[in-house]
């Protein structure tokens, strides 16, 4: 995406997500459980959200965060 179009769009920061999950390239660094931190960005148009005043249009930081836990400890 172009930065023009990213410069129509909001940003939204997730910093320090912390969670523990096993991670790295070669099987004997899966072996165990490392902690791991990200930071996340996310742009979308919340205009329409904010012109109606619903949070349905935007985004749930608990449940992205929930999400990206999800999917970072059961991806293997």
């Amino acid at each position: 995406m172009g930065n023009s179009k990213l410069n129509q769009l909001d940003r939204i920061v997730l910093q320090d997500l912390s969670l523990a999950c096993h991670v790295g390239v070669y099987p004997r660094e899966r072996v165990d459980i490392q902690p791991v931190r990200m930071n996340i960005e996310l742009f979308l148009d919340t205009r329409k959200a904010a012109k109606l005043s619903c949070l349905d249009f935007s985004v749930d930081y608990w449940c992205l965060s929930q999400e990206i836990k999800f999917i970072m400890v059961n991806a293997r």
